[in-house]
């Protein structure tokens, strides 16, 4: 190799090396899940299992202002994995399709969410 070959050989590897380093973005599915006293529904084993399985999901849980222990129940979820898990209260029960957009809206500001879904 000529020292002008191997330069550019050496300046190739080096910006594959950089490529490979640099971490993409993981693009999630944000679901939108409105709850009002699912305390007795709610099936935290099924939502653990469920993201056991996906990293490219993030669930969103909306607590319309639930007069039993779905919040507790939906922080202990929480808990788990903030980071695929978010729970966000209402400050009165504003109805499903509010608690929808709420959720939509939270959604829409977050870089890592790709898409929407809606769990009803």
């Amino acid at each position: 190799l000529s020292w002008s070959e191997w330069e550019n050989y050496h300046r190739q590897f080096k910006l594959l090396l950089k490529h490979k380093s640099q971490k993409k973005p993981v693009m999630k599915t944000g679901i939108i899940i409105p709850c009002h006293n699912e305390e007795n529904r709610l099936d935290i084993t099924a939502y653990l299992s469920f993201l056991k399985k996906g990293s490219d999901v993030h669930l969103c849980f909306i607590n319309d202002k639930s007069c039993d222990n779905t919040a507790t129940m939906l922080k202990d979820l929480q808990s788990y994995d903030p980071y695929k898990v978010s729970v966000l209260e209402t400050e009165s029960n504003l109805g499903k399709a509010a608690a929808i957009r709420t959720g939509a809206k939270y959604l829409k500001d977050r870089t890592d969410i790709h898409h929407i879904e809606l769990m009803i």
